[in-house]
Order: C-alpha cells, then sequence, then structure tokens
C-alpha cells in the first residue's frame, strides 16, 4: 500500500541530479541509465532500487536517472520510507548497504 505505481517512456528523467529527494524507486520492469554530470555511469534493469541515497543523508540527489526502455516503477515516499526503516532492521540494513556500495564505487571513478 506505501508503493505507488508509475510508468516512464523511454528518455524521461526519473530523478535529476542537484534536485532535493523526496522518495525512492524500485525498478520491475524496464532499463535506466545512471548518470552523473551527464556523463553514464551505470545501467540499472528489473530490480534495481534508486534514490535512497538522497533520503539516507538528506542530501540532494548525486546522480540523474534516464529511462532507455518503457519503465515500470514504484516510488516510496520519504515518510514511508522512514517508517519501514524504523519498523524493519532488515530493511533498513539492506539500504544502507547499497548506499554504503554506491559511495565506494563513485569514490573509485
Amino acid at each position: 500500500q506505501m508503493l505507488k505505481p508509475l510508468i516512464y517512456l523511454p528518455k524521461d528523467y526519473i530523478i535529476r541530479e542537484g534536485e532535493y529527494g523526496d522518495c525512492m524507486y524500485f525498478l520491475s520492469s524496464g532499463e535506466v541509465e545512471v548518470l552523473v554530470n551527464d556523463n553514464q555511469v551505470a545501467k540499472l534493469g528489473p530490480g534495481a532500487t534508486f534514490g535512497e541515497t538522497s533520503l539516507l543523508i538528506g542530501e540532494k540527489r548525486n546522480a540523474s536517472i534516464h529511462t532507455l526502455t518503457h519503465c515500470e516503477v514504484y516510488r516510496l515516499s520519504k515518510s514511508d520510507f522512514d517508517s519501514l526503516r524504523s519498523r524493519f532492521p532488515e530493511f533498513n540494513d539492506e539500504i544502507e548497504e547499497i548506499s554504503r556500495l554506491r559511495g565506494l564505487e563513485r569514490g573509485q571513478r
């Protein structure tokens, strides 16, 4: 009930670098590219999550998410994100690990 389904067309931006994050996303189908300073740094497919880092650290988005194909995603608001983190420690641990690994990847670039 917390997840809102959304559909994006090819070449849409789901997230723009530099904006404040108010949600995170779960990619159900399709493919997106991760752009930092307009340079592709990764591609993500079904099952991927994105947008969680700005929710964890309270800073602006550090990358843009641009669709390559028709995409179906589920949006989780910040308030629901915070509620899940407090109610389910395993969700919190997994999200923090994803964010930590992505931070290490950015540091290696």
